[in-house]
């Protein structure tokens, strides 16, 4: 087995064997969009807000779209304070981006 290594602009790593070339997927995927943490005000006398927000999303260099995990789905009854909310994007070989944000309820 020889192994080279990877090429400068690519995160990707080809490994030869004698009789077939494997290529390792190292890049995770890219989130394209994440909802900044903001903070929202309870009407009165209110336990908790309902929100909803721009769902992040993300790409992969493979071109089949990355599974997503969430904590929290939209439309959420945050309860007053400090609500982390994460998504977590995942490809095929096992990489993964995040895209974390607070809620704050007041």
């Amino acid at each position: 087995m020889m192994q080279f290594p990877d090429v400068p602009t690519s995160k990707k790593k080809i490994v030869f064997y004698p009789n077939a070339v494997t290529t390792v997927d190292t890049t995770p995927p890219v989130v394209t969009f994440c909802t900044e943490s903001s903070t929202h005000q309870a009407p009165a006398g209110a336990q908790f807000l309902e929100l909803t927000w721009r769902e992040p999303t993300a790409v992969d260099d493979s071109g089949v779209p990355p599974e997503s995990f969430k904590t929290h789905p939209l439309g959420y009854k945050f309860p007053i304070g400090d609500t982390l909310v994460q998504y977590v994007f995942a490809d095929e070989a096992g990489n993964q981006a995040k895209c974390s944000f607070t809620i704050t309820g007041k």
